[in-house]
């Protein structure tokens, strides 16, 4: 997984697309969004349905500190545009960059000096 993708909509036709590539994240805004999401939670998740159930629970409450994440994912997006995404895709998001955090912590544990 490389690009991150996010739409916005107007009513229910895609108005814009915003995209972000993975090695352009920074690693704190990584980390903010991993602490976010309870790894071992998702990874007991027998498919999609309940892998984004999971992260909707996660996330009941949590939406003020989402928006600044993904202003940091992708640039120039608005709150108003935000508040356009769905939240399903928000959450693909979430879980796509948590997954892309471990498999960058994995390759780090595994290189040699």
């Amino acid at each position: 997984m490389s690009e991150l993708k996010l739409h916005i909509y107007k009513g229910r036709e895609v108005e814009k697309t915003y995209t972000a590539e993975t090695y352009d994240l920074l690693s704190g805004t990584v980390e903010d969004i991993m602490e976010l999401i309870d790894i071992d939670k998702l990874s007991n998740s027998k498919n999609d349905i309940a892998l984004i159930a999971e992260v909707v629970k996660m996330l009941k409450g949590a939406f003020n500190l989402v928006k600044p994440l993904i202003k940091e994912i992708f640039d120039g997006i608005t709150d108003d545009e935000i508040r356009r995404t769905s939240f399903k895709e928000v959450a693909h998001l979430l879980i796509n960059v948590s997954t892309y955090g471990l498999a960058e912590m994995a390759d780090i544990g595994g290189e040699k000096n």
